[in-house]
């Protein structure tokens, strides 16, 4: 399933050419689809912000999805990973993730938090050096991953 369609924000379009709201090529973030125009066009609500994109698939208003960022800039183009309430991280990473990477990936997208396959998978293994998946580490990655701290274990 994708989605895609021109962008419209009152954020400055200037810089939209590697990023929108935030979000680069590849970033990985949940959002709310809360209106659908005409079946095919939608307002996608996230963290990062809200626009507007053309729909290429079903989706359904006020349902929860989580997205990739395919292409940004003039038009912003997103691929339909799961409906939030329906992840199956395992089916999502194309492996068996580990407690430590379903526990992450489930708060990255309780969260909102955006991030790319590789991050969460960097920042899970620091995680697992840890042996914890305690709410204040799962802050602690949030944090490394908004702020875009290295994840390396001196930075945890």
């Amino acid at each position: 399933m994708n989605v895609s369609g021109p962008l419209h924000s009152t954020e400055n379009r200037t810089q939209q050419t590697s990023s929108f709201h935030g979000l680069r090529v590849g970033e990985w973030f949940s959002g709310k689809v809360k209106t659908i125009y005409n079946g095919q066009f939608a307002a996608i609500e996230s963290k990062n912000g809200s626009f507007v994109a053309r729909l290429e698939a079903a989706l359904e208003a006020n349902k929860r999805y989580v997205f990739q960022v395919k292409q940004t800039g003039r038009e912003i183009q997103l691929k339909v990973i799961q409906q939030t309430n329906q992840v199956n991280v395992n089916e999502t990473l194309g492996k068996r993730a580990d407690r430590f990477e379903r526990a992450l990936f489930h708060h990255f997208v309780k969260h909102e938090v955006a991030f790319t396959k590789e991050q969460m998978q960097q920042l899970a293994s620091l995680l697992k050096e840890a042996g914890t998946v305690k709410p204040n580490a799962l802050q602690t990655m949030t944090l490394m991953q908004e702020r875009q701290f290295p994840a390396t274990k001196a930075t945890f």
